[in-house]
């Protein structure tokens, strides 16, 4: 899918100092986003993965969760060749 830009940059000072705050573009995007057969199978086994996510993650103590979840959720977005179960 092509995707133009998705904000600008504006440029103004405060307190004396020039910084750049991004400005998203307004929503809904133009042109729409259109759901086809393979973003919608993707969009339905991201939910999937991020719901056995969820369920694994309250059967950890706490510690291993706060310093594991992050590593866990990297795996998961960067795996390649991604196949819905």
């Amino acid at each position: 899918m092509k995707r133009g830009d998705t904000g600008r940059y504006r440029t103004t000072a405060a307190a004396g100092e020039t910084i750049r705050a991004f400005v998203p573009a307004p929503l809904p995007p133009v042109p729409p986003l259109t759901f086809d057969g393979t973003l919608q199978q993707a969009l339905e086994a991201a939910v999937l993965e991020v719901g056995r996510l969820d369920g694994v993650s309250s059967l950890l103590p706490d510690q291993i969760h706060e310093s594991n979840l992050f590593e866990v959720k990297g795996l998961l977005a960067g795996r390649q060749g991604f196949e819905p179960r």
